[in-house]
């Protein structure tokens, strides 16, 4: 998969981010892609419906059918999997919330594509498990989190002048 950055391509990087992952069950990943595909997918976030529910969450959802966001998941973990995920983009008064519904774990992943994030905007994705892990809005980063059962992302207030554009899933 030639669309990663060249450092991502390494099998002893791979390696050694497989077993970050197994161990901690969080990994980010910074500038995982060249500046030419993070911005061939910024054109994706285009024409999108808006997903509103004011107790559950508020942001825009996208069209994609794209199947790159598997590829480079099985790149990076080294098995087949069967992601599921939305093309969202979120900005000022958008949000989702936690809710006490019982759903089983999954593995959570979050591909960046946030350009000029505010860090004081909100926006951050948090999990909510014994200790919360606050996932930061990082331009052109994939974030993993293993054995997930509730998270949400935080309001985005009025210092945001962009849009957060993040492809986001379960698997």
């Amino acid at each position: 998969m030639s669309n990663l950055h060249p450092l991502y391509l390494q099998d002893k990087v791979l390696e050694k981010v497989r077993i970050q992952l197994k161990d901690q069950g969080f990994i980010q990943l910074h500038s995982i892609l060249p500046t030419l595909e993070v911005n061939k997918l910024r054109k994706l976030f285009v024409d999108g419906q808006k997903k509103y529910l004011p107790d559950s969450h508020s942001y825009t959802n996208h069209k994609s059918g794209q199947d790159f966001v598997k590829k480079l998941l099985e790149k990076i973990l080294n098995k087949k999997i069967k992601p599921k995920f939305e093309l969202r983009s979120y900005k000022h008064k958008d949000y989702t919330l936690l809710h006490d519904n019982k759903v089983k774990k999954q593995n959570l992943f979050i591909l960046d594509l946030t350009k000029e994030w505010n860090n004081q905007s909100g926006g951050e994705e948090i999990v909510v498990e014994n200790n919360d892990l606050i996932i930061p809005v990082q331009e052109n980063s994939l974030s993993i989190v293993l054995d997930v059962e509730k998270h949400y992302t935080k309001y985005i207030n009025h210092l945001a002048k962009e849009k957060k554009l993040v492809i986001i899933g379960y698997f």
